[in-house]
C-alpha cells in the first residue's frame, strides 16, 4: 500500500506541466512583521529595559518564517540594541535587548530583515525620583 502511493505520488509530480518555478524572487512582501512584546517599556536613561524587544516573522499564510537575518539599529534617543538572536527561529521569533539613550524622552529601535522589511518598538525614558542615583552611567562603561 505504502509502495502504491508513493509511486502514485511520484507519477504525479512528473505529470506537472509548465515552466519551472522561478524561487529566486523576492519574498519579502509576503512577510508580515507582528510584535510579541517589548513595545511601550518606561525605563531610566542610560539603563536596560526590563523586557526584551521581541516579534514574529511569518509569511503569506500566517507560517512562521526561520533562519531570515536580522539586524537591529537605534532610530532616535541614543543607546544600543543588542541582539539575543541574528536570525529569526524555529517559531519566527527574534529578540533583542534594548539599552536606553542617556536622555529623558522618547527611543526608538527597529529591526531590519533581509535588509528590506523592519519593525520599531518604542520605549520612554524617565529620569529617575530625586534622592536615587542616576542610570546614564551605564552606557560608557
Amino acid at each position: 500500500m505504502i509502495a502504491t502511493l508513493t509511486a502514485s505520488l511520484v507519477g504525479v509530480a512528473a505529470c506537472r506541466d509548465g515552466p519551472p518555478t522561478d524561487t529566486s524572487a523576492d519574498l519579502s512582501a509576503s512577510f508580515a512583521l507582528v510584535t510579541v512584546s517589548g513595545d511601550s517599556q518606561v525605563g531610566a536613561p542610560g539603563r536596560l529595559l526590563q523586557r526584551f524587544l521581541v516579534f514574529r516573522v511569518t509569511d503569506g499564510g500566517g507560517v512562521p518564517v526561520p533562519g531570515l537575518r536580522v539586524e537591529w539599529e537605534v532610530v532616535s534617543g541614543g543607546g544600543k540594541v543588542s541582539g539575543k538572536r541574528h536570525e529569526t527561529d524555529a517559531a519566527g521569533l527574534a529578540a533583542g535587548n534594548f539599552t536606553l539613550g542617556p536622555e529623558p524622552g522618547e527611543h526608538v529601535a527597529r529591526a531590519v530583515v533581509q535588509d528590506s522589511i523592519a519593525i520599531a518598538f518604542r520605549a520612554f525614558a524617565i529620569p529617575p525620583p530625586p534622592g536615587e542615583p542616576s542610570a546614564t552611567r551605564s552606557l560608557s562603561r
